[in-house]
């Protein structure tokens, strides 16, 4: 049986990198347009639907009501419900739109337009944009920058730790994940030590058994 925190957290929004990839071959295949966009503050737009309480934060205690707590209304980072109050928020304005979220990826929200699909990945407070024509794309972000306070990354080149590089005229994408593991290393101070193309002894000797 599932916790609480466990569903809160399932409910979350996190693409699968799976589908992220099936969606860039895609969108390589097809010529399509990638743009990036960054929803600012993202997990303090939904409202709570939980009764949760905190302390006075520090700088705005009361006069003669220190022992008083404040009821939150909005969601606040840091809570476990946040980014499931977040993506709620954010499918009832894509329904609205007329966008239908897939039922094998509920953070792909999918659109017919004049004939042609477009997609809308969901990680986080990280969106990637799809579309055939630049004119698709200008009228996807001008849709979300009307509800939402968001920054515009413009084309794709960097995500969830991969290196984007892309070539139109090949039609190809590559991902590299070069940065995200020199970030690892750096986490783990292993940084500075010494490179080795093969991880394992190649002295060693598999068996059966093993």
């Amino acid at each position: 049986m599932q916790s609480d925190e466990a569903r809160q957290w399932k409910d979350a929004i996190d693409v699968e990198l799976e589908t992220l990839r099936i969606l860039l071959t895609l969108a390589a295949i097809w010529n399509y347009e990638i743009d990036q966009i960054d929803v600012t503050t993202a997990f303090l737009h939904g409202d709570i639907d939980v009764v949760v309480f905190m302390e006075q934060p520090e700088g705005y205690v009361q006069k003669d009501k220190e022992d008083f707590v404040c009821m939150l209304l909005k969601s606040l980072y840091g809570l476990k419900q946040a980014p499931r109050v977040w993506f709620r928020l954010l499918k009832k304005f894509l329904e609205r739109e007329l966008y239908t979220l897939m039922k094998c990826e509920t953070c792909v929200a999918v659109k017919v337009i004049d004939g042609l699909l477009v997609f809308i990945s969901i990680y986080g407070d990280d969106l990637i944009l799809f579309a055939r024509t630049k004119a698709m794309m200008r009228d996807m972000k001008q849709m979300l920058f009307k509800r939402f306070v968001m920054k515009d990354l413009d084309l794709i080149h960097y995500i969830l730790g991969w290196e984007i590089t892309r070539n139109r005229q090949a039609r190809t994408i590559f991902i590299k994940p070069k940065k995200y593991a020199k970030k690892v290393l750096q986490h783990f101070a292993m940084d500075e030590c010494n490179g080795c193309k093969v991880p394992s002894d190649p002295s060693l000797r598999l068996s059966k058994a093993m």
